[in-house]
């Protein structure tokens, strides 16, 4: 888990200014923790969002955030929960697409050939794993 406001005591941050810093202040930090945790095989949560009135900030943050690899967010406030829940669960068309690229590549496989394309999309051994990855995370959040 990201502890953002550890972070900044440690580092120094002066948050007063970083609404004017270009981009995602955290996107580093964000980065090395999806990396040192999946390199342990562990799943990365994001940290929290401090100002639970704003629901579209959060939706921003919690989007960046999955974008990089979390598999979820820090929830400080209940208005926060659905909203997370939304955004980490995958889309009805990642699990159509997921769908379609695990079946072609099973087929392909099961006719002996290592990789397959559908509707423009190689689908091999390393990228068949994405698509697995989405239709567990369906699984999990009830979606299929």
């Amino acid at each position: 888990i990201l502890g953002f406001g550890d972070l900044s005591a440690s580092q120094g941050v002066r948050l007063a200014l970083a609404a004017g810093y270009p981009g995602d202040l955290w996107h580093y930090a964000r980065a090395r923790v999806v990396v040192a945790a999946r390199a342990h095989g562990l799943d990365a949560i994001d940290g929290p969002f401090a100002n639970y009135r704003d629901a579209e900030g959060y939706r921003r943050e919690a989007t960046w955030a999955s974008t990089l690899g979390f598999v979820g967010k820090w929830a400080i406030h209940p208005s926060q929960i659905e909203i997370a829940n939304d955004v980490f669960a995958p889309t009805e068309q990642e699990i159509a697409l997921a769908r379609r690229m695990c079946e072609a590549y099973e087929a392909a496989s099961g006719g002996g050939s290592g990789a397959a394309g559908a509707g423009g999309i190689l689908v091999d051994a390393a990228s068949v794993r994405i698509f697995e990855a989405v239709m567990e995370r369906a699984r999990l959040t009830g979606r299929v």
